[in-house]
């Protein structure tokens, strides 16, 4: 097989589940999409189709319910689509999922295939709010090329035997309850190596939160579990690269960095603590220019340098910003209104919320 005949290898499931009114649902998920930076584009079967990635979704309804159709490049991301396609029907109606039929049959019932159980190896202090822990994890090498983001579970009850989600053939995910719940939160893996099982995760530490308190207190040994990775992007073909973002956005950016090609081009804003210890990131394009935002500023600021930099008059252009809610907004609209991207160039989202504890 050759490399291009590789790449073009797709992996499908067809899927349904009954809804009375499946015209009103299949609208109220395909706003649901919409409402994440997704883009649409009604096929001549009257589906909605969805592409991000290397992902498609196609969603239709008739009589009987409302169907979907999926691909994806690996195995792993057909399992996050289906699992996707799970929890939309759920916000609709909780039993949804449990009609959910996929006409080859569904998943494997039981822990999920991209569950990873990791064990913490070492913890590294970057600086006053960032914490680098190190995990030991088998079979790492999905998370090494396929995604930015993972699902991370903390037991709320360490001394207990850990009990972990299990996945239904819908793609449902079934969270233990009880004394065994689990805190889950989503995560950038910032180093993946694993030819030694390692993984690396930054925690931005705050004042309160489930997850700085697990952190902060988890010692060598200590057992976590992860499930993905999702959310991977890169830039497509594009002549100039603008990206920006807080500290809780460092992993993802300097992953994404990582991950261009040689002769990218762009401008990148990042602010970080000052007493932070060594380089931001491994390595970035010689084109692409790293400008460090003062901290201790009106957090604005970071917005206001974005926004001052002056466009190329020529080639296309790509937006992409991570950070607080209100600077996330501010942003997409710049993206939107000033800049003129449509969705497929442009992606800001809020990692967190001013006046929210932190996680």
């Amino acid at each position: 097989m050759t490399m291009q005949q590789a790449e073009d290898v797709r992996f499908t499931a067809k899927g349904r589940v009954p809804f009375e009114d499946a015209q009103a649902v299949t609208l109220e998920i395909v706003d649901h999409l919409k409402s994440h930076n997704l883009e649409a584009s009604v096929q001549d079967d009257g589906r909605f189709r969805f592409r991000f990635a290397d992902n498609t979704i196609l969603i239709g309804h008739d009589e009987a319910g409302v169907s979907y159709e999926i691909s994806a490049s690996s195995e792993n991301g057909l399992l996050l689509l289906r699992a996707g396609a799970a929890r939309q029907v759920a916000e609709v109606d909780a039993g949804a999922p449990d009609r959910m039929i996929w006409e080859d049959g569904g998943v494997k019932e039981g822990v999920p295939e991209n569950f990873r159980e990791l064990r913490l190896k070492r913890t590294h202090r970057l600086s006053e709010h960032l914490l680098r822990l190190t995990f030991e994890a088998q079979d790492l090498g999905i998370f090494a090329s396929t995604g930015l983001h993972v699902r991370f579970f903390m037991q709320s009850d360490p001394s207990r035997t850990p009990v972990w989600p299990m996945m239904r053939s819908s793609g449902a995910i079934t969270m233990p309850k009880g004394a065994d719940a689990l805190h889950t939160r989503v995560y950038t893996i910032r180093h993946v190596r694993p030819a030694v099982n390692e993984v690396d995760i930054d925690f931005v530490i705050h004042a309160t939160g489930v997850a700085t308190e697990w952190a902060v207190a988890a010692k060598p040994g200590a057992v976590a579990g992860m499930t993905g990775p999702g959310g991977g992007f890169v830039p497509p073909s594009t002549d100039w690269l603008l990206m920006g973002g807080d500290l809780t956005a460092t992993p993802a950016i300097c992953r994404l960095l990582e991950m261009l090609p040689d002769d990218a081009q762009g401008d990148v804003f990042l602010t970080l603590p000052r007493d932070f210890s060594g380089a931001v990131c491994v390595s970035a394009p010689q084109g692409v220019k790293i400008h460090e935002v003062a901290t201790g500023l009106d957090p604005s600021t970071l917005v206001d340098a974005m926004q001052s930099l002056q466009r190329p008059e020529s080639g296309t252009v790509h937006g992409w910003f991570a950070g607080e809610f209100d600077q996330a907004q501010a942003m997409r609209r710049y993206f939107k209104s000033e800049l003129g991207l449509s969705k497929r160039h442009q992606l800001s989202v809020a990692y967190w919320r001013r006046g929210q504890a932190g996680e």
